[in-house]
């Protein structure tokens, strides 16, 4: 993640890698990534491939699906992603190919 100031610089602010972060699994095609600022927080959001850890990576069987991680203020130490889920009839991941049911 890079931050400039004057919009000319940009200097590198912190290199997030959920695979470091998450104790149980690694990530894998991580791509699209998206931060919105929450109050004094930010939100991070990526797509990835989700696998234990040792296991191989890409897996069979999985879509690439779409994961959140926050940080609580402007230092962006982000912690272990979860699943996107927006509730009821709106988006959420999944770790098997296919579609959700709803």
């Amino acid at each position: 993640i890079y931050q400039s100031t004057d919009l000319l610089n940009f200097p590198l602010k912190y290199t997030y890698n959920p695979s470091t972060i998450d104790p149980i699994y690694n990530y894998c095609f991580i791509w699209a990534p998206d931060i919105l600022k929450r109050g004094t927080g930010y939100d991070l959001y990526f797509s990835a491939q989700r696998v234990l850890k040792g296991a191989p990576c890409p897996a069979n069987g999985q879509d690439v699906t779409t994961f959140l991680t926050q940080a609580s203020d402007d230092n962006l130490r982000f912690g272990a992603p979860v699943l996107v889920d927006f509730g009821n009839g709106a988006p959420k991941g999944r770790i098997a190919a296919g579609c959700n049911t709803d």
